[in-house]
């Protein structure tokens, strides 16, 4: 599955960028390269920073800055739209099934100037298990 995936952005699924995105996919958080490193310790550090670089780059994973923690995670994209909530304690992520975004319509795009081509919203909080 993960091999396709790389395939399909015009990838070479190399034995490492399988390895990293498989295990970020089924963790299912957000992860920094020393949180990847602690799974897959075979793996040089700097080797894990190019390859999370790649499946950014290629959105394949997406990419958040971490306040509490002070560095860049990277999760796994899956392949629909969709937004999630994040635990600040545990790090657990649950998505929302409804776009926050649709309250920007059309008209205030045309109102603004303003083509907007991309955006990031994220919500951050505690779960029922850390409150």
């Amino acid at each position: 599955m993960f091999k396709q995936t790389l395939n399909q952005h015009g990838i070479v699924a190399t034995k490492t960028r399988v390895e990293i995105l498989e295990l970020v996919a089924n963790k299912n958080i957000f992860m920094n390269a020393y949180d990847i490193k602690e799974y897959l310790n075979h793996l040089d550090i700097s080797t894990i920073y190019r390859t999370i670089n790649v499946l950014e780059e290629n959105k394949i994973l997406s990419k958040r800055y971490n306040e509490d923690r002070n560095c860049f995670t990277f999760k796994y994209v899956s392949h629909s739209h969709s937004h999630k909530l994040t635990c600040r304690a545990c790090n657990k992520v649950v998505e929302i099934d409804f776009c926050p975004m649709n309250v920007f319509d059309k008209d205030n795009e045309v109102s603004s100037h303003f083509i907007i081509t991309d955006y990031v919203f994220e919500l951050y909080g505690y779960c029922e298990n850390c409150q």
